[in-house]
């Protein structure tokens, strides 16, 4: 499939040309949203603002190429992302450096988390408060999982568990950790009596099974997306291997979340709602899964304001009976008092979605096999963005398109007409309103950024 799309691609490059695009806008019509795409190709250490025409109205360059996360324009016109660390033994194609840049693109604070034995990696979510929540990688060796119940059998030298920290960034280069939670705190296994966690794994939802997608390879479970709930004061949480999203609290402290005595909802700390793969907590099996290695899970604003619907990214690698990607949209069972309507017995439901947008024409399937994300804007379009192929697709409430655009940078410059599209990979893109407060008073006229 990816060789046809690039095949239509090349087919197109010579009316792009002609256009005035200057990135590549597929088509476009009257029905697409009015306003700004901000996204940082994969191969570039530039992050572009591009207007509906493609223009570029502004960019910002970087000394690191971007790690596989969002790039955010924040309200009062500053821009964050996260940026490659290879200088540690940990990982090197992950993250470990975010960044805030001023609208003139001077690095006004920098912050590594990065050292062989932790490394920031993936989503970053910046929070009301001027605080950001991050992903981090945490190496625990064979012995310390062995403790916690990990079968022997299936496990390396060290597995990498997960943590999400708060972080309140201070001076140029620093931050304060004002708030973290730990995967390795919410454990359970049902294979060895005498180690820790040991319990009924089904009648445990609140927690991972620590040999769930136990093997000896140490990503364990892969989270890739986050996202948080003002309203809600919760936090939504991608695990890629375990084909799941969690959403947990926030509203505890550290004390209080590792030792779950505390809190609104009872087990605070614990997931209060997942939802995507029953196998992973022993309550369905392969033909219940819902998905396969998706990305950008997230709370979707509607016209009423409620706050049960979710959106995901369902990539669909090793779905049946072929790899496809597909939008999800999820009314999820909240309650009143912000809990979850949860059976004792059964798998977190819906059964069945809300919405969808699977193509059943042959041109519009797309298959990304990671990254990627969508976003619902507030006249109800939906965008797209088709990842490893560095595609955007704006859809109108009857699921036709208004807009495709396609990612021309890479590498530092831009691909010429009848030059072969690769290498245009983007994790996702975020579009902002024109009336969006960090873009007040600021000049947005296309210019010649390379």
């Amino acid at each position: 499939m990816k060789k046809l799309i690039l095949f239509r691609l090349i087919l197109l490059l010579p009316l792009l040309g002609q256009a005035q695009s200057h990135l590549g806008v597929l088509s476009k019509t009257e029905q697409n949203r009015k306003g700004y795409i901000l996204y940082a190709p994969l191969n570039s250490r530039s992050t572009l603002l591009v207007d509906k025409s493609g223009n570029i109205v502004h960019s910002w360059r970087s000394e690191t190429v971007p790690a596989q996360s969002s790039v955010f324009l924040l309200p009062n016109s500053k821009l964050l992302r996260t940026g490659k660390d290879s200088s540690t033994s940990f990982k090197t194609n992950g993250g470990g450096i975010i960044e805030r840049l001023s609208w003139n693109g001077d690095v006004e604070w920098t912050f590594k988390i990065s050292d062989p034995f932790q490394k920031q990696h993936h989503e970053i979510c910046p929070l009301p408060s001027g605080n950001i929540l991050v992903i981090v990688w945490e190496k625990k060796f064979a012995e310390e999982a062995i403790k916690n119940g990990r079968n022997p059998a299936l496990l390396g030298t060290e597995i990498w568990s997960e943590k999400i920290i708060e972080i309140k960034p201070k001076g140029k280069n620093q931050a304060d950790i004002v708030w973290e939670w730990h995967v390795w705190d919410h454990l359970v296994q049902d294979i060895d009596s005498t180690k820790k966690n040991f319990g009924n794994v089904a009648d445990s939802p609140g927690r991972f099974n620590i040999n769930y997608n136990a093997s000896s390879e140490p990503d364990w479970m892969h989270f890739n997306g986050l996202s948080f709930n003002p309203a809600l004061n919760q936090i939504m949480i991608s695990s890629a291997h375990f084909n799941e999203f969690y959403i947990i609290e926030h509203s505890n402290t550290k004390s209080e979340i590792a030792s779950q005595k505390a809190g609104k909802i009872k087990k605070s700390g614990d997931i209060l709602y997942r939802w995507g793969n029953p196998a992973a907590y022993n309550r369905g099996g392969v033909e219940d899964k819902k998905l396969f290695r998706q990305h950008d899970a997230h709370w979707v604003n509607t016209e009423n304001g409620t706050l049960n619907r979710i959106m995901v990214f369902n990539n669909g690698v090793d779905r049946l009976p072929m790899n496809y990607s597909t939008v999800d949209v999820i009314e999820i069972p909240l309650q009143k008092d912000h809990s979850y309507k949860v059976d004792k017995t059964k798998a977190f439901g819906p059964d069945s979605l809300y919405w969808q947008y699977n193509p059943t024409e042959e041109q519009d399937r797309f298959f990304s096999r990671n990254m990627s994300g969508a976003q619902q804007l507030l006249n109800g379009n939906v965008l797209i963005c088709e990842g490893a192929n560095g595609k955007f697709i704006e859809l109108d409430k009857d699921n036709h398109k208004v807009w495709e655009f396609i990612n021309m940078v890479t590498k530092g410059k831009i691909l010429l007409p009848g030059e072969l599209i690769q290498g245009n990979e983007v994790f996702k893109c975020i579009f902002y309103e024109p009336s969006y407060p960090g873009l007040k008073g600021k000049q947005l006229k296309p210019y010649d950024a390379f």
